[in-house]
């Protein structure tokens, strides 16, 4: 093991513990979470904070994004889009899983909706 990977191993934990105390959907004193980078998906409030997000430059290509909730029916899609130029924005509440793929890197621009 490596000097790099013995101090991650170390630190990476109290890091992640970190992030989360200050994160306001966590209750903190408001460190803002990473925006969403491609091909993932993340759940409001636990990985990156409600408000809108736009894609930081055009798509170029067939970008899919989807918002879904689960409910007392199971999981139901809230939105989705199938972007093919231009920018993508979206609007995300605590609770939503936000999906996306293929629209590259995601830019938080500070809005947070009101709760539903």
């Amino acid at each position: 093991m490596n000097v790099r990977t013995a101090v991650a191993m170390l630190c990476g934990p109290a890091a992640i513990a970190i992030g989360v105390a200050l994160h306001p959907a966590m209750g903190g004193q408001g460190v803002p979470a990473p925006a969403p980078a491609a091909d993932q998906s993340w759940t409001v409030g636990a990985d990156l904070p409600p408000g809108r997000y736009e894609t930081t430059a055009d798509v170029g290509g067939h970008c899919h994004w989807e918002i879904t909730r689960t409910g007392p029916a199971g999981t139901e899609i809230i939105a989705s889009d199938l972007i093919r130029d231009g920018r993508a924005t979206v609007t995300l509440r605590i609770g939503d899983v936000f999906t996306a793929h293929r629209c590259g890197t995601w830019h938080h621009t500070g809005t947070t909706p009101p709760t539903p």
